[in-house]
């Protein structure tokens, strides 16, 4: 007899697979007889079930045709509901999850091989990763009526690491930082994490392409000839820069910088060193809309508000020839400085917007200011300098300092300090938002600084043009300075005719630059 089987007195057996989904009647001849067997009784087979406990899913059709059978035959007579399977829980991770991916370029474009890869990087605020939660599946009935109850299924816990937050009940992994996200499969559970440093073995060539990053980098070898790293936070170069373009959000250190442009503090630490002539030239405007709008109410006062009005123009030359004579100058400050920094700036929104607010502050201040139509035109550019003024500012609440052993034809700047700590630089300009320290020789080039500077030895024996440009509360302190090395002390200029050793340069009470020697070692 078969497993699971029962036998019945008119030759047949009852059959229940595993699982006690089916049900089956086996219907044979009897064992030796003569002549065909007694048939089945319905009522026989019902009992039959009814005593094995078979209630459930019984097909009574199929049940009368196993009754009638005259031969052997098998027939279902139940079938139990199997149970629907549910869904186990699954983590979608919303990020590639390779380090660098390449970038293919589109139809037959030539391929840059410096854009050739991207590192993966998200920025805060990045949903990074999605729980979907398990969902349970529908128990189903056995043929005794019991619920058979579906496959488990499997929990997945999705989990916030370092620089990522849950959002959304726990369903969401959100990045609170920038920087390069990974996520660990363990056992049961999915950790996301933002890593906010990068650390590259070698050096940023052809091979690796350039390096662009939300976080903090290590470069652990060179930045090699026309290659360009970017990073949001900090970075540390262990070797020389060459011939390249970095630029960090935060404070950072490298080797050597040659013939390298390397800005810290982002783009607008390159446009600062604009802020205090910036800040001087929106008062005088401000002045001179006054003297404008003073006018407008004694001529409209006498019956002459509209000829005067028509004839803005001439007042504003009258009083740039006069009272306000100093304009026109500072304008030229303004219009020199926004080219200096221009070359830092370039391709940004913020080279645009310099460039045009210096033409139109030379136009309508310097060159045709017969031609203003309107004190609205003044007011204008008032506005226009005090919305860069505020830019400005709001950015000096992120300093970042930036130190390198040695420069050669390179542009360093930073919103804060930069030091230059080994041989010193050569044909190279600094700026600087805060101080500036070269341990060692600066000859050729200029240092723009927001604080006190300090330079071992500035310029040559052979007068190489070197120059200091710093604000009028700051000093400059020199090791040594050669004949022809400048140094301007807000609007104050100081001209080295003879060499001299120790020297500390400031403006006095009186505003007047004033010099202090101090006895030191000969060099």
């Amino acid at each position: 007899m078969a497993e699971g089987a029962t036998k019945g007195a008119g030759n047949f057996e009852i059959v229940v697979d595993p699982g006690a989904l089916t049900c089956r009647v086996r219907v044979f001849p009897g064992g030796g007889g003569e002549g065909p067997p007694p048939p089945l009784s319905l009522e026989e087979l019902a009992r039959a079930l009814s005593a094995r406990g078979i209630t459930w899913g019984i097909d009574w059709d199929a049940v009368r045709q196993a009754a009638a059978a005259t031969g052997e035959e098998e027939v279902v007579v139940a079938r139990g509901k199997p149970p629907s399977p549910g869904e186990d829980a699954r983590v979608e991770v919303l990020f590639p999850e390779e380090e660098r991916i390449e970038v293919l370029p589109e139809g037959s474009e030539a391929v840059d091989f410096r854009e050739r890869f991207r590192l993966v990087t998200v920025s805060p605020g990045a949903v990074l990763a999605r729980l979907h939660p398990a969902c349970p599946g529908t128990p189903g009935t056995d043929v005794y009526g019991r619920p058979v109850p579906p496959p488990r299924v499997r929990e997945l816990k999705l989990l916030a690491g370092r620089g990522v937050e849950l959002a959304e009940g726990g369903l969401e992994a959100v990045a609170a930082a920038g920087g390069r996200p990974v996520a660990v499969r363990r056992r049961g559970m999915v950790r996301v994490d933002v890593l906010p440093s990068l650390t590259h073995l070698g050096d940023v060539d052809m091979a690796s392409g350039n390096i662009v990053f939300d976080g903090d980098a290590h470069i652990l070898g060179d930045v090699r000839e026309g290659m360009r790293v970017s990073v949001g936070g900090r970075l540390t170069v262990a070797g020389s820069v060459d011939r390249a373009v970095v630029s960090a959000a935060a404070s950072s250190r490298l080797g050597n910088a040659i013939g390298s442009s390397v800005v810290v503090g982002g783009e607008k630490a390159a446009a600062r060193a604009l802020l205090p002539i910036a800040e001087k030239l929106h008062q005088k405007l401000s002045d001179l809309s006054l003297a404008l709008s003073q006018l407008e109410k004694a001529h409209a006062a006498i019956g002459q508000g509209e000829l005067f009005s028509r004839s803005i123009g001439a007042a504003l030359r009258l009083l740039l020839e006069g009272r306000f004579s100093a304009i026109p100058a500072l304008v030229g400050e303004f219009r020199d400085a926004a080219a200096r920094v221009a070359s830092a700036l370039k391709g940004s929104r913020l080279e645009a917007k310099l460039a045009a607010l210096a033409d139109g502050l030379e136009r309508a201040l310097v060159t045709m200011p017969m031609q203003v139509a309107g004190k609205g035109e003044l007011d204008r550019l008032v506005g226009l300098l005090g919305d860069l003024i505020a830019d400005l500012l709001a950015s000096q609440g992120s300093r970042a300092d930036l130190e390198v052993a040695y420069a050669i034809h390179s542009r360093l700047i930073a919103s804060g300090a930069v030091k230059v700590s080994g041989a010193g630089c050569y044909n190279s300009t600094v700026q600087a938002g805060g101080e500036v320290h070269v341990s060692g020789v600066f000859r050729g080039g200029e240092i723009q600084a927001g604080g006190d500077v300090y330079v071992g030895e500035l310029g040559s024996p052979a007068g190489s043009p070197t120059l200091v440009r710093t604000v009028p509360k700051s000093s400059v302190t020199l090791g040594l300075a050669w004949e022809n090395a400048e140094v301007w002390l807000g609007p104050k200029r100081y001209r080295f005719s003879v060499s001299e050793r120790q020297v500390k340069l400031y403006l006095n009470r009186e505003g007047i630059v004033d010099k202090v020697t101090r006895p030191g070692p000969r060099r």
